[in-house]
């Protein structure tokens, strides 16, 4: 029987892993759990790019910080002095691919402790200014752990993510039927979001978790995944599926 997966990023966020899937005869769909979305006011974006110099480090968190942040940079580039540290390869290639500029640090382990594990480890941050472009929510990690050792941190909201309210009709009807295999699942944010818009009919398909941190967000609501990605990357998700 053909194996069949629930891709629950947006169209534009998960076209790669859509046609990774389908290149290998997985028939593919598509149910965006959270939408994400601009800020809704440009205003501290653009502030503090125009004093980036004032900062000494700039920490980006996700993919989707950098794509946000950098959108506003206009031509203006990065300084010399600021070091710049990012959550994973993935988002260190998209950094290279929008600034053409790799990232000082990238812990190999993509979450948030571990790059603050890193910057930790790299040199003494008392009195360092730290800039951390992010989400409009999510975990604070990075910045309780950076002023507890003494650096001094401004966060921006780069942009929102907002949870889809409403599952597709069609979506709903497949899962009723027992016609998804697996149902992915890449951040905590998505985890509840899913859990809001599907519940009980989650137990009907088998959810693959992106890491640890994703893991016990599904355990806490209720709906242990049936696997985790060795990986935190897609590329993870795909291999434990296949």
């Amino acid at each position: 029987m053909m194996t069949s997966v629930l891709i629950t990023r947006s169209e534009s966020q998960g076209s790669k892993l859509k046609s990774e899937f389908e290149s290998m005869g997985i028939t593919v769909m598509l149910q965006p759990a959270i939408e994400i979305l601009p800020p809704e006011s440009w205003s501290e974006v653009d502030r503090v790019i125009s004093c980036l110099v004032e900062f000494d480090w700039i920490l980006f968190s996700s993919g989707n910080a950098v794509k946000f942040f950098t959108s506003r940079l206009n031509g203006i580039k990065f300084p010399e002095s600021l070091k710049v540290g990012v959550v994973g390869n993935a988002t260190d290639d998209i950094f290279f691919e929008l600034t053409g500029k790799r990232a000082d640090i990238v812990p190999e382990i993509s979450n948030a402790e571990n790059l603050l594990a890193k910057v930790l480890s790299v040199e003494n941050i008392v009195q360092k200014r730290f800039l951390l472009p992010r989400a409009n929510r999510g975990r604070d990690i990075l910045s309780k752990g950076i002023i507890e050792s003494g650096g001094i941190v401004e966060e921006i909201t780069a942009y929102r993510s907002i949870d889809c309210k409403e599952p597709k009709e069609e979506i709903v009807e497949l899962m009723k039927q027992n016609k998804i295999n697996w149902v992915t699942v890449t951040s905590p944010a998505i985890a509840e979001s899913l859990v809001n818009m599907f519940g009980e009919l989650l137990r009907k398909t088998k959810i693959i978790s992106i890491s640890p941190i994703t893991t016990a967000k599904l355990n806490a609501l209720g709906h242990p995944p049936t696997k985790e990605s060795k990986e935190t990357t897609t590329e993870g998700i795909i291999k434990e599926i296949m």
